[in-house]
């Protein structure tokens, strides 16, 4: 009985050390107020929840040649995307414009990973 009590409690200790992933802030320039939350699913499933300036966004992570790649179709303004690409401890967050995806995207700031 003690044993399945405690294979019981070490299942919930890890369910709840599951529960919540960690939010990461970033150091960018220029200066922003910049979180992100990675919720790492599967495929299509992996998302990243990026709070700028007390906005949230919850972008879908993309195909990229090197680092992560997260993207909305709902920026910070209408018509304007959000891209969070990350690489290691660095990241760059930019818009464009939903209705021109060909559009070049303007670079609203680099970061780095707060220690």
């Amino acid at each position: 009985m003690k044993s399945i009590r405690t294979a019981m409690f070490c299942a919930c200790a890890t369910l709840v050390a599951c529960s919540k992933p960690p939010t990461y802030s970033y150091d960018c320039s220029p200066a922003v107020a910049l979180t992100v939350q990675y919720l790492n699913g599967s495929g299509a499933d992996a998302r990243a929840v990026v709070t700028l300036d007390g906005s949230t966004f919850t972008l879908t992570q993309e195909r990229s040649g090197s680092g992560a790649r997260y993207s909305t179709a709902e920026g910070r303004w209408p018509g304007a995307t959000l891209v969070w690409w990350n690489k290691g401890n660095e990241g760059m967050l930019r818009e464009g414009k939903a209705s021109d995806s060909s559009a070049p995207e303007t670079t609203i700031a680099t970061c780095r990973q707060a220690p």
